[in-house]
């Protein structure tokens, strides 16, 4: 949903600051930005804020990241040998895995994750247990890591800065 985002200077020393943003931002291929300068400037695009100047992203907006990942586990269910999904126990479907088809559900706190090369190994542990620890081999992950997805994926052997996490606090 697009709802629009305000990054907001409280004073004159950050204003630099929100034409560095604009000025990435635009290299990037963003669109819909500007710059307001005044406190009643910034105070008509939201009355609840106060600042000597704002960024203006028009086109930001907040994702249902849920939808997303149960989209993402259908489009991907038709073409992996293995669909990773939370759940509080470990299942294989031997029926489906027998035809190359298999369904792992688990709920795992991952311990340490690996590159070799063509997949990953990634090693992992119930929750609050001590052990044992489990072992899947892969060639495509799929997570729902939240804010440490950056890192997950740099240690997978990733590309850590893309995309990268930027945390703002904001309310929708």
């Amino acid at each position: 949903r697009r709802c629009g985002k305000l990054v907001v200077a409280t004073s004159e020393a950050q204003v630099p600051m929100l034409d560095k943003y604009m000025a990435n931002a635009t290299a990037a291929g963003q669109t819909g930005l500007k710059i307001v300068r005044g406190a009643d400037a910034v105070a008509s695009l939201e009355p609840n804020v106060v600042g000597v100047a704002a960024l203006v992203s028009s086109n930001t907006g907040v994702v249902d990241f849920a939808a997303v990942t149960r989209r993402l586990a259908q489009e991907v269910a038709g073409t992996a040998p293995f669909t990773l999904l939370p759940s509080a126990k470990r299942k294989v479907d031997a029926k489906a895995a027998g035809k190359g088809r298999g369904r792992l559900l688990f709920r795992k706190e991952v311990k340490e994750v690996h590159d070799l090369g063509p997949c990953c190994r990634i090693v992992a542990r119930e929750p609050g247990q001590p052990g044992p620890d489990s072992t899947i081999n892969a060639r495509v992950v799929i997570t729902a890591a939240g804010l440490q997805m950056d890192s997950v994926a740099a240690t997978a052997g990733g590309h850590p800065s893309e995309p990268s996490v930027v945390p703002f606090r904001g309310r929708y």
